[in-house]
């Protein structure tokens, strides 16, 4: 077999396949002895003492396969993955838990509350990260004690402080941060596929005596925080100075990765502390800048295509079916516009319910009219015709429904957890280096800008038979941000699909 042909991995036969070659050795053998034909069907004790040892030689494949993936970083998992991270300095990442801020009820005059205090939301434990006295309404930056993607709390989620401190009310609400998130960060050790990312951009971009590497390198290793990947942008505000910003690992595929203002206040000084004191490092945020991602489907023929004999809405360019803004809609009324047609009553539309991952059917009931393309719509709800529990926001699009939409949702919010933040200046630089350019380099790591690969893994999914990207128009660039203070991250708003 000529060497460019070979799979790069350790085949083994399957336990049939051995089971098989066992029976032919033995056949081949009584002829070689000059012995007659024996049976081996199924059922004959030849049958049977290969099948058991079929199953006995499985363990040793498994091992074997373990070992052989273990040489190379690229196929390595688990335990060898791991020895590899320590032959490189580092390790894997333990499990973090959420952080943000709680808001605090006090006496006049406030309340001290140290460092480490505990606080209690549904019998998971949190602790105070600054110590100061808080007045009523302040807010106290949290960090999760307890750890893993189940610390993540919605803001306005109630906790109990374990310590009764002087003037200070038993109860804190969890406070909303600027992007409507609560507390987040929360996760579960690091995966794999991340440790192995991780040492990839270590051995390309090896961290030594202050490089960008080196600051990434630190982000990453910050006790207390879920960093999925950090970014720097050297001489961003002249010869001296670097800006890092950092993402967050996400708790599900598609989940939160913007870290919050206390979570950027535990980066700096662990790096600041690390590095020169002459370094000007400036810590930024990450703003979301959230997209609409538009899809022409076809679906496969063994599976549940569109509903409707005739799908309600199609698609329109550039303003598509949605929910009315400036209107309060439910999870069984609200009002559309931009309607093309009528809306048929009977019809099943799909909303894309993006902090669960899944989208949600709606069968219209009432379709009232309110002229130049809106109407009022009520859903009915017999026999669970339609979701009642997930309430559209106003300009939410929407698209008709299909059984098959549950296979798409997955992809592509794994594919925007792939995104890194944008550049902080607009190019051209003025000079062919990496001053002021974002690192790792875009696009060829963590891309900034959306592209064509949004799609890429729905073509291999059995329920699509064909898909094209609507919308956004591709490369879609993410905004400049404001140099040494903030980057745009890229993020999926909602996601829809029409027929092709």
């Amino acid at each position: 077999m000529p060497l460019d042909d070979l799979p790069g991995r350790l085949l083994v036969p399957r336990r049939d396949e051995e089971r098989d070659r066992i029976r032919r050795d033995y056949e081949l053998r009584k002829r070689t002895g000059g012995g007659a034909p024996v049976d081996t069907g199924p059922g004959t004790e030849v049958w049977i003492e290969a099948s058991v040892l079929a199953d006995t030689l499985q363990h040793l494949h498994a091992d074997a396969v373990t070992i052989a993936n273990g040489v190379t970083r690229a196929t390595a998992t688990g335990d060898a993955l791991v020895a590899w991270a320590r032959r490189m300095g580092t390790d894997k990442l333990p499990a973090i838990g959420a952080g943000g801020a709680v808001i605090v009820r006090t006496s006049a005059g406030g309340a001290r509350i140290f460092e480490g205090d505990e606080l209690k939301i549904g019998g998971l434990r949190y602790r105070a990260l600054a110590g100061r006295i808080y007045l009523d309404g302040e807010q106290v930056p949290v960090g999760g004690r307890d750890t893993g993607p189940g610390t993540n709390q919605e803001p306005g989620a109630v906790g109990q402080w374990s310590a009764t401190r002087p003037g200070l009310f038993p109860s804190a609400i969890v406070a909303e941060q600027a992007d409507g998130t609560g507390l987040t960060g929360g996760s579960d050790v690091e995966s794999d596929e991340d440790l192995r990312a991780r040492l990839d951009d270590l051995a390309a971009n090896p961290p030594a005596s202050g490089n960008d590497a080196e600051y990434r390198a630190l982000a990453q290793r910050t006790l207390g925080l879920a960093v999925q990947q950090a970014f720097t942008y050297d001489a961003i505000k002249g010869p001296g100075t670097i800006g890092v910003v950092f993402t967050l690992r996400p708790a599900q595929p598609g989940g939160n990765r913007i870290p919050s203002a206390p979570q950027l206040a535990e980066l700096a000084p662990a790096i600041i502390g690390s590095m020169p004191g002459n370094d000007g490092v400036l810590v930024g945020a990450i703003a979301a800048n959230p997209i609409d991602v538009a899809l022409r489907i076809s679906w496969s023929r063994n599976v549940p295509g569109w509903q409707d004999a005739s799908p309600w809405p199609t698609y329109q360019f550039p303003a598509m079916t949605q929910v009315k803004t400036g209107t309060t809609p439910t999870a069984t009324a609200f009002r559309l516009t931009g309607c093309a047609s009528t809306p048929p009553v009977g019809t099943t539309v799909a909303f894309f319910d993006k902090p669960s991952g899944v989208f949600r059917a709606k069968k219209f009931l009432t379709v009232t009219s309110l002229g130049f393309g809106e109407f009022d719509i009520t859903c009915d709800v017999s026999n669970g015709a339609s979701d009642t529990l997930y309430v559209p926001y106003p300009t939410q699009p929407l698209c008709p429904w299909s059984d098959s939409l549950a296979a798409i949702a997955t992809p592509v919010l794994a594919y925007f957890d792939t995104l890194g933040p944008g550049e902080q200046v607009d190019p051209p630089f003025f000079d062919p280096g990496i001053r002021q350019r974002r690192m790792p380099p875009n696009p060829s790591e963590w891309p900034s800008s959306v592209t064509n690969r949004v799609i890429a893994k729905l073509f291999p999914l059995p329920a699509v038979g064909d898909v094209t990207l609507q919308l956004p128009s591709v490369p879609y660039e993410a905004p400049t941000g404001s140099p040494g203070a903030l980057s745009y991250l890229t993020t999926l708003k909602t996601l829809v699909a029409f027929p092709q």
